[in-house]
């Protein structure tokens, strides 16, 4: 199997296309769900990431 860069950049190009005929721009009520969401997310994993550090610095104090 030959890699074809000008077809490959031809196809790349043509679903780029369908993509950007197909997508559309989200009403706002999508989008202030899209980007509460994506807080959410970003709050869990904080809390989670704080949680794991909290447990790996009181095991490390317990151990001295």
């Amino acid at each position: 199997m030959e890699f074809k860069p000008v077809e490959w950049f031809n196809s790349f190009v043509t679903d780029t296309q369908r993509i950007l005929i197909v997508s559309k721009k989200p009403d706002t009520p999508t989008y202030i769900n899209m980007i509460r969401v994506t807080a959410l997310g970003l709050v869990i994993l904080g809390v989670l990431g704080y949680v794991v550090e909290l447990g790996t610095v009181l095991i490390k104090s317990a151990m001295v």
